[in-house]
C-alpha cells in the first residue's frame, strides 16, 4: 500500500512538473507570438520593406516568393491555389523561355519580350472585352468600348508617359518619357453604350452635383480595373505555361512576387470599385474634395491617385513593395473651363489612412492658393500615372525640367523611408511649393 502511495506521488509530481513545463512553454510562446505580432505591426507601417523586414515577415507566415497550397489563388478565382492554377501548370520544359527579370538588361531580348507581351495583351484585352458586363448598377448588358478622356488625341497634341503596352516598364534615368498619345491609349470596357453616353455627357464645373461627380469619377476606376484584369490574366497564362520552364529558383521567386503584387493591386481596385458602385446612386461613404483655381490649359488629368505618406505624422498610406498592404486609391479629375480649373478628388472616407492623408494636407493648404496649385500639380505628376501635358507648354520647358518631371512621374528613392518620401514631396517635388503647372 505504501509502495503504491509513493508511486502515485511520483506520478503526481511528474504530472505537475510536466504541466508547469508546458505552461511555461505556452507562456513563453505567447510572449514570443505577442512580440512577433508587435514587430509585424511595426513592419507593416514601413513605406519600404528592406531584406530584413521581408525575411522576418516570411518567417511569420507572410509568403512573398512562393505560393502556399491552401492560400487563395492569385488569379482571384476564390479557389485555393492547389485547386486552381497549380493544377494547370504545364510540365513541359521550354528552354527558350526567359522571364521578364532575366532579360531586363538585354536590349535585343527585351524587344522580343515586348512584341510577345503586347500580342498577348491585345488578344487578352479582346477576350475579356467580350466577357465584361456593364458596371452601372442593375444593368445586365455587356460592356462596349469606352474611353477615359473625351478627347480626340489624333487631333490634339498631348503628351503622356502612358504606353500602349503596360508591360513595357523600363524607364531609364535621364530620359524624357513624355510622348504623344493617340486614341488607342485610353480604351477600355466597363459600361454599355447607353450608360457610358449618360456619364460622359456630365460636365464637371462649379454647378455639378456631388452625385454627378461620383458618377463621372467611376470611369477612371473602371479604366484602371479593366487594364489591371487584362494584365493579371496575361500573367496567369504565362505562369501556367512557363513556370516549370524556369530553372533558376531566384527568377522563380521574382516572378511569383511580381504576380502577387499585381494580384494585390487588382484585388484592391475591385474592392474600391465595389464601394463606388454601392454609393453610385446614393452616396454615404465617399468624400468629395473640390479645389477651384484659375483656368489652366497646360495639363489635364483623369486618373487614380495613390497617396503615399501623411504630411504631419509621416504615417503610411501605401507601401512600395509590401504586397500584403492593400492599395489605397482616390480618383482625381482636373476639369478646365474658360473661367476656372476645378480639381475634384473622391475617396472612401471610411478608410482611416486616406482620411488622415487628405485632412492633414487640407489643413496645410487652407486659404493658400499657390500651395493648392502646387499640391494639385504634384498629385497629378507624382501620385498619378496619366497626366497629360499640352505639347506647346511642354516644348517650352528646359530639358532638365523635362527629365525632372519624367523622373518624378516614374521613380522613387531606391530604399526610401517615410521621411525621405515626404521630403521629396514637400521640398524636392514641392507638394505645397515648387512644381506649378497653373
Amino acid at each position: 500500500m505504501e509502495k503504491d502511495k509513493k508511486e502515485d506521488e511520483k506520478v503526481a509530481i511528474v504530472e505537475t512538473i510536466d504541466k508547469q513545463t508546458l505552461y511555461n512553454e505556452i507562456k513563453n510562446n505567447k510572449i514570443a507570438n505577442e512580440q512577433s505580432e508587435k514587430f509585424v505591426r511595426a513592419i507593416f507601417e514601413n513605406y519600404f520593406l528592406d531584406n530584413d523586414n521581408i525575411n522576418f515577415l516570411q518567417k511569420n507566415g507572410y509568403n512573398f516568393f512562393s505560393f502556399f497550397d491552401d492560400e487563395l489563388c492569385f488569379c482571384l478565382s476564390e479557389k485555393k491555389y492547389e485547386d486552381c492554377c497549380k493544377l494547370k501548370l504545364i510540365n513541359i520544359v521550354d528552354k527558350t523561355y526567359k522571364t521578364y527579370e532575366e532579360i531586363l538588361h538585354k536590349p535585343e531580348e527585351y524587344e522580343k519580350y515586348l512584341l510577345s507581351t503586347f500580342e498577348s495583351f491585345k488578344n487578352t484585352f479582346l477576350k475579356l472585352a467580350k466577357l465584361e458586363k456593364c458596371n452601372y448598377p442593375n444593368c445586365s448588358e455587356y460592356a462596349n468600348e469606352n474611353r477615359l478622356y473625351e478627347i480626340n488625341f489624333d487631333k490634339k497634341n498631348l503628351l503622356s508617359t502612358n504606353r500602349l503596352n503596360p508591360f513595357d516598364n523600363i524607364f531609364k534615368m535621364g530620359e524624357d518619357f513624355f510622348k504623344k498619345v493617340s486614341n488607342e491609349n485610353f480604351k477600355f470596357y466597363g459600361l454599355c453604350n447607353n450608360h457610358f453616353n449618360e456619364l460622359r455627357l456630365i460636365t464637371i464645373n462649379s454647378k455639378t452635383s456631388d452625385q454627378e461627380i461620383i458618377k463621372i469619377h467611376i470611369i477612371a476606376l473602371l479604366y484602371k480595373t479593366f487594364i489591371g484584369k487584362v494584365q493579371l490574366e496575361c500573367l496567369k497564362e504565362e505562369f501556367r505555361k512557363y513556370f516549370n520552364s524556369i530553372s533558376d529558383e531566384d527568377y522563380k521567386a521574382l516572378f511569383v512576387f511580381r504576380i502577387k503584387k499585381l494580384s494585390s493591386l487588382v484585388k484592391s481596385l475591385l474592392e474600391n470599385l465595389k464601394i463606388y458602385k454601392t454609393n453610385f446612386l446614393e452616396n454615404k461613404d465617399l468624400k468629395i474634395i473640390k479645389l477651384e483655381l484659375e483656368t489652366n490649359k497646360n495639363m489635364k488629368l483623369f486618373d487614380l491617385m495613390y497617396p503615399q505618406v501623411c504630411p504631419e505624422d509621416f504615417s503610411l498610406v501605401n507601401s512600395i513593395n509590401n504586397i500584403f498592404v492593400p492599395e489605397r486609391v482616390a480618383t482625381i479629375n482636373i476639369a478646365n473651363t474658360d473661367e476656372i480649373s476645378l480639381t475634384t478628388i473622391v475617396y472612401n472616407k471610411k478608410d482611416e489612412r486616406l482620411e488622415k492623408f487628405f485632412n492633414q494636407y487640407l489643413k496645410i493648404l487652407e486659404n493658400k492658393e499657390k500651395f493648392i496649385e502646387a499640391f494639385v500639380s504634384n498629385c497629378a505628376l507624382i501620385l498619378s500615372d496619366n497626366i497629360l501635358f499640352d505639347k506647346s507648354f511642354y516644348d517650352k520647358l528646359e530639358n532638365e525640367n523635362k527629365l525632372l518631371y519624367s523622373a518624378l512621374n516614374k521613380f522613387r528613392f531606391e530604399n526610401p523611408n517615410m521621411g525621405q518620401e515626404y521630403l521629396k514631396m514637400k521640398f524636392f517635388a514641392g507638394f505645397n511649393k515648387g512644381n506649378n503647372f497653373f
